[in-house]
């Protein structure tokens, strides 16, 4: 670990093959990490949790409350030491660095990026290159490549060459002195604070791979309400204009557009963290995008989200009660995806590299004036043109170019009918919703992770992130039964009776008849004047063919037939 480099800690679960299912388990309880095989071991996988707030919130809570067997408690607790080191920045300090380096080599761990199976990489790396030349000796072909190499290795005996005999290395194994040597190469290289500078700057803005790439987005031409879906969190929201979903979701997705552009393209969120300071326009657009998004009062998204739902209480029938309530409900999460991107993006603890935060930047002036124009929207173009939109009696729309028909004209009902509770229950809902995720996240973590591992938790966990057993029903009793069926039929049409009556059966009637036609050559003299027998009749029966009876001719065919297959037979 080493200052402008990620510190990365991860905890880490191994367990045999046979215990997979309990990893699983695990993994769907705690709601973080991964499950990896490691490739030098077959029988073996792992659980590794690497994102410093899962470690912070789930997983050192969840071991210090239910130990591991076996598990030592030193390791355990220096583990906990360096990830709290981390999570307070201490890395970013010599101190807190040295104290991370002190547990890395009491752990017997290591930074990945260090790790290199080059012997003579890792002596450059150490000894630099002024102290290495490359000499070539001779050029020869392929197929001697090896009868040159042992030839030069016996004849220069190099000091670097860890072998003695050419070709491949398996099975061979080293002395201690060259084990010593190996060991050696990798330790002993410290980089400058200049290097360290430039290692920074390699990675950040326009030398990042991605930087400058178009990414697609989506387009479409809706008319009158627009139904926006989530397809990645299952949620749904509605906006009654074009320019109102305009207005809030373009605000929202330049703004998130802004901080990937800020943070050398890092798509994922969960890596960012503390970017309030650093952006903060960014923030400010994207406070009021969610805010709108989720119908807080007077912005303009409540001039739309809640008319709807009024709207769908207001006919008063039993199929819009039910709209109401779901789509309340779907408010309600789009309430809690909101608070969770802007918590876990601008307002939670720094969680990705020093390099992201040393670039980190707001966008130029083509970037912020339409984040701006975006905001302002947002905020009063929902009070200005309310009663154009959904004003009582508007005449705006007088000359017919929208529509509605009186018998689903429902203002006067929405208007005075529908009780003042409904109208106010989507905001209350929206409003103790954050304000209770709030508590639960920064006051009551623990609490929140003791009812996931509860009966009732997981079994509510399960069925949200099983995505209501509706793939399994399908997969199990839709899908497989159309697969057999499809195997059926592909078996007993397009390899049965297709084969048989098209090329398959074509070419084994036309073998088996030039194998019947072949057994007709016997080399007899007597059967090559019997052919001219039959033939001449058929040449003096054929101006009486109307009359005549073919059943004669293909009894004598047959005959023909089984003569020369008896015949064959014999003669083998």
């Amino acid at each position: 670990m080493k200052l402008g480099y990620t510190c990365q800690p991860q905890f880490r679960v191994t367990q045999h093959e046979r215990d997979l299912i309990v990893l699983k388990r695990i993994i769907d309880s705690m709601g973080c990490g991964t499950i990896v095989k490691p490739s030098e071991d077959r029988d073996r996988y792992t659980i590794s949790v690497a994102n410093i707030l899962d470690l912070v919130n789930i997983v050192i809570p969840l071991f210090e409350k239910y130990p591991l067997y076996g598990a030592k408690l030193s390791d355990f607790l220096d583990f906990c030491k360096g990830v709290y080191i981390i999570k307070d920045k201490g890395h970013l300090t010599p101190e807190g660095l040295k104290a991370l380096n002190d547990l890395a080599y009491a752990m017997n761990t290591y930074r990945e990026g260090e790790k290199s199976n080059s012997i003579i990489y890792n002596s450059i790396l150490k000894n630099g290159y002024s102290n290495f030349t490359l000499d070539i000796l001779e050029y020869c072909t392929a197929d001697i490549c090896i009868h040159k190499e042992q030839y030069y290795i016996n004849l220069l005996k190099p000091e670097y060459n860890l072998l003695t005999k050419a070709d491949s290395w398996l099975g061979y194994k080293h002395t201690e002195e060259t084990l010593a040597k190996m060991a050696a190469s990798h330790l002993g290289k410290t980089h400058s604070l200049e290097t360290r500078a430039k290692f920074g700057k390699a990675v950040g803005g326009k030398n990042h791979p991605m930087f400058g790439k178009p990414r697609a987005i989506g387009a479409g031409k809706p008319s009158q309400k627009i139904l926006v879906i989530d397809l990645e969190k299952n949620t749904e929201t509605i906006y009654i204009s074009f320019s109102e979903a305009a207005a809030a979701l373009a605000l929202l997705f330049l703004g998130a557009g802004a901080v990937i552009h800020a943070v050398a393209d890092n798509q994922d969120f969960r890596k960012y963290g503390g970017l309030r300071p650093y952006l903060p326009l960014t923030y400010s657009v994207m406070l009021i995008a969610s805010l709108s998004l989720v119908a807080f009062p007077f912005m303009t998204g409540f001039y739309s989200k809640d008319f709807i739902l009024e709207s769908a209480y207001g006919q008063f029938y039993f199929s819009g009660t039910v709209v109401y309530f779901i789509a309340t409900m779907g408010a309600m999460f789009t309430t809690l995806y909101s608070v969770k991107v802007l918590y876990l993006t601008f307002l939670g603890p720094a969680s990705g590299p020093l390099t992201n935060y040393n670039n980190a930047h707001e966008g130029d002036l083509y970037l912020s004036v339409p984040l701006i124009i975006l905001a302002v929207f947002s905020i009063f173009f929902g009070y200005i043109t309310k009663d154009i939109f959904i004003g009582l009696g508007s005449g705006f729309f007088s000359d017919n170019s929208i529509f509605i028909h009186p018998m689903h004209e429902i203002m006067l009902d929405t208007e005075f009918a529908v009780p003042t509770l409904f109208k106010l229950l989507p905001l209350f809902f929206t409003l103790s919703l954050t304000i209770l995720a709030i508590i639960l996240s920064e006051f009551l973590p623990k609490s929140l992770i003791d009812f996931k591992f509860s009966r009732l938790g997981y079994s509510i966990f399960g069925f949200f992130n099983q995505r209501f057993f509706i793939e399994m029903f399908y997969n199990r009793y839709v899908t497989n039964l159309i697969l057999n069926l499809g195997g059926i039929s592909t078996k007993i049409i397009d390899k049965g009776s297709v084969e048989m009556v098209g090329p398959y059966g074509l070419e084994k009637g036309l073998v088996t008849l030039s194998s019947r036609i072949n057994n007709l050559s016997t080399g007899l003299v007597t059967t090559y004047a019997l052919y001219v027998l039959i033939a001449l009749i058929f040449f003096i029966l054929l101006p009486h063919v109307v009359t005549f009876d073919y059943s004669l001719v293909i009894l004598i065919l047959c005959g023909l037939l089984s003569l020369s297959s008896n015949y064959t037979r014999r003669r083998k």
